[in-house]
């Protein structure tokens, strides 16, 4: 996918098990938001802040028995009533990963969200907007100079009212995320009932929450799974080795080693460390190595280098 941000394309990391991705789009969304690579340059264009976040990402596992079509229709589903139908693009891909030892299948869906509304031209709507307090009459709620006791004005001699800052949308609420949870865990239930695999019941709730008095699992990643098979083991001491793209020289525009020479800032939506310009803005960087010219580090990376 082309990114218009800063004019690189950037190839899927794992497309040999993509199984489907298709875009689904509110009513008044644009036609042409159908296309991904459209649609997510225009959420990155219509931000103007560096630290903005552009979108929500979801992940969920399917059971390992459904077909690719099955997991096709019961998720287009789900992302059209808990996301679309709220006002909000959707991209989900699913994907079907297998270990190569054990041939454990993992079937699961990646659901990429919007953050902002589309407005009924098919434009983005802010993320907030201002609503004016109210006394118990309904009226607009002064702001009161304490030295002069009288209503301030700005610059313009515009009379001021208390006011906030509210969401557009209630998108962000932490309710949103038990919703969604227990929803996909439901139509999981559901399908596997129709299909017979009533002993395959999948649990929305932490062990807690359901009373129970048991210590959860610590899930082992990939890379963490290999390194037990390699011998080494939790609590084993193992020295990593950070190697940066020092380019042509130190000079700022001449290399992209944002941790030796960066400083703390957001990039992309994360905290991290980058090279930054006179503005603070993301600086030029330089690299022979393609895809090592950015100017920033992973959040992991900037960890373990404060960590020593």
């Amino acid at each position: 996918m082309y990114n218009e941000y800063d004019g690189k394309t950037y190839y899927p990391k794992y497309s040999e098990d993509l199984v489907h991705t298709e875009v689904m789009l509110p009513e008044n969304a644009p036609k042409e938001y159908e296309d991904a690579s459209i649609l997510w340059n225009s959420v990155e264009m219509i931000e103007k802040s560096s630290d903005a976040q552009l979108a929500r990402t979801y992940k969920v596992e399917l059971p390992n028995e459904w077909s690719y079509e099955l997991a096709t229709e019961v998720m287009r589903d789900y992302v059209k009533r808990n996301f679309v139908d709220l006002g909000m693009c959707a991209q989900f891909a699913i994907h079907d990963s297998e270990n190569e030892k054990t041939g454990q299948r993992n079937l699961h869906c990646h659901i990429l969200l919007t953050m902002r509304s589309i407005d009924e031209n098919g434009k983005w709507m802010a993320k907030q907007k201002k609503v004016y307090l109210t006394d118990e009459n309904g009226e607009r709620i002064p702001i009161i100079d304490k030295k002069t006791g009288v209503q301030k004005v700005d610059k313009q001699n515009r009379k001021q009212w208390k006011c906030k800052t509210i969401d557009t949308n209630d998108w962000n609420s932490r309710e949103n995320a038990k919703k969604w949870r227990k929803d996909i865990t439901d139509t999981i239930n559901s399908v596997n009932q129709k299909m017979g695999m009533t002993e395959n019941f999948w649990e929305y709730r932490s062990f807690k929450e359901q009373g129970l008095d048991i210590i959860p699992e610590i899930h082992l990643g990939e890379k963490a799974s290999a390194l037990e098979k390699a011998g080494i083991q939790e609590g084993d001491t193992v020295d990593i080795y950070g190697i940066e793209p020092l380019g042509r020289g130190a000079k700022l525009g001449d290399h992209a080693a944002s941790l030796k020479y960066g400083t703390e800032g957001i990039m992309h939506g994360f905290n991290s460390i980058m090279l930054k310009d006179e503005n603070g803005e993301p600086a030029p960087v330089y690299s022979v190595a393609s895809g090592l010219d950015y100017p920033s580090s992973g959040p992991e990376h900037a960890f373990l280098q404060e960590i020593g």
